[in-house]
């Protein structure tokens, strides 16, 4: 900083903070302590009168306030010694052996709760809700996923050059302006589903299949209408490191095919491996490879398309860390080769990721439904292997793409969800029949199952 009174400013900022600090961290240490000896004192209480179900209530409630589920457990247990008809005090050690993950102990407690006559109906409401979850849980085949439907609006839908001013075989030429970027909205659907198989093993090996589906019909654009769908299969081995199973690897086989407007654009088949890791509480890390065949169908629009038919092989290694219990942070570096049958059509591509997501208390609604938004911007450099002969004779392609997206998502109920997002890319080539400006704002409904 040139201004001395601004580098004293915010060395008065730094103190003020530290001290904000510090003080916080000792109220922090001296609320610990009270809450310390309460918690003794609760449990001074139900030594010398075990037989006080109020007290073990009161010292119940405060093991469970500190996360100390084993201390609450005994305590409800040495209740039930006392009095075995107690179907509210089998719910909570139903609950709590549930949350420790001890499911079948948890089943049994809660199956007890409702054997009875006289139990409370909101006993056997909460039992019922438990139960299936348990149920799903102990299930050796288990199904997940979800489903999205929504509308889009982009300044190119069409994905076209932002100017007629192009280059054919290496000369000035101009496009007929319904070839250029062009503005449309669209209609697109999502569906997401995963299938667990259990297999029973010491390791904990589970059979994952995944299938994703995805499509949209814009309003006049209708030859970039898509239909996409892909098929992930594999084993998901479960690898114990200091005495926690952290690592998980998982090889696999996949499928995909993409439909572009009236014609099957590729089909592609191939397989990969993923490795993802919990390095601790706060940071994980994925590392995948993933190599395909892809097989493009020639067509109408599209006579030449066979000769981007090639094997495409793909890295990249994802981190995920939490920054605090409301923010976290994500960030992606990658790389993809693609081989063809002609060199214009073979290229590489390096690109990296990087985001940030944040939890609130929403302004409006159920505060306990917490909205979420993430940022994220994305960066890829392509290089092609040799020049297009039907564009350029002496240049070779390299397109830089850059990418801004902002992304909510607003719970409507447990299972049901709004999302906004807009986006901002820009594809920046050395050839103009390649640079592209697009925006889009998008609106969907998702629901989780």
């Amino acid at each position: 900083m040139r201004n001395p009174s601004l580098k004293y400013l915010a060395f008065a900022v730094l103190i003020v903070a530290l001290c904000s600090h510090i003080g916080s961290v000792r109220v922090h240490a001296q609320q610990s302590s009270e809450n310390d000896q309460i918690f003794e004192n609760a449990y001074q209480e139900i030594l010398k009168d075990p037989g006080n179900l109020d007290k073990s209530f009161r010292f119940t409630q405060l093991a469970i306030e500190r996360g100390d589920f084993e201390a609450a457990i005994s305590a409800l247990e040495r209740m039930l010694i006392t009095n075995p008809n107690l179907p509210r005090v089998r719910l909570e050690l139903g609950v709590l052996y549930f949350r420790l993950g001890s499911y079948a102990l948890a089943k049994s407690y809660l199956e007890s709760a409702v054997k009875g006559k006289n139990v409370p109906p909101v006993v056997r409401e909460r039992v019922g809700v438990f139960l299936v979850k348990i149920n799903e849980l102990l299930s050796k085949s288990k199904l997940s996923g979800s489903a999205s439907a929504g509308l889009r609006y982009q300044t190119n839908a069409n994905a076209g050059p932002d100017s007629p001013s192009v280059l054919l075989f290496g000369f000035p030429a101009e496009l007929d302006e319904a070839y250029t970027s062009q503005k449309d909205g669209n209609f697109f659907g999502a569906l997401n589903l995963r299938h667990v198989y259990d297999l029973e093993t010491q390791e904990q090996t589970t059979f994952d299949t995944d299938l994703f589906v995805f499509g949209s019909k814009h309003l006049e654009q209708d030859q970039v209408d898509i239909l996409f769908l892909e098929v992930v299969a594999g084993p998901r081995f479960r690898v114990a490191s200091e005495g926690r199973a952290n690592t998980l690897i998982r090889p696999f086989v996949s499928g995909n095919v993409i439909h572009l407007g009236e014609d099957i654009l590729y089909s592609s088949f191939g397989g990969g491996l993923e490795i993802s890791r919990q390095i601790n509480d706060g940071l994980g890390v994925t590392m995948r490879y993933d190599a395909r065949d892809k097989r493009f169908d020639n067509n109408t629009s599209r006579p030449a398309a066979s000769d981007e038919d090639g094997v495409e092989q793909s890295g990249h290694v994802t981190a995920a860390f939490s920054i605090t219990p409301t923010v976290n942070a994500f960030a992606r570096v990658r790389v993809k080769a693609h081989d063809a049958q002609v060199d214009y059509e073979a290229n590489r591509e390096y690109g990296g990721l990087a985001g940030l997501s944040v939890s609130y208390e929403p302004p409006i609604g159920n505060p306990s439904r917490r909205w979420l938004t993430s940022v994220s911007s994305e960066f890829s450099f392509v290089k092609y292997k040799a020049p297009d002969p039907a564009v350029s004779l002496t240049t070779q392609r390299e397109d830089k793409k850059w990418s801004l997206r902002v992304q909510t998502n607003i719970p409507l109920s447990k299972l049901v969800s709004l999302g906004i997002g807009v986006t901002h890319s820009r594809n920046s080539s050395n050839l103009p029949n390649f640079e592209q400006t697009n925006t889009g704002v998008a609106a969907s409904l998702s629901r989780s199952f």
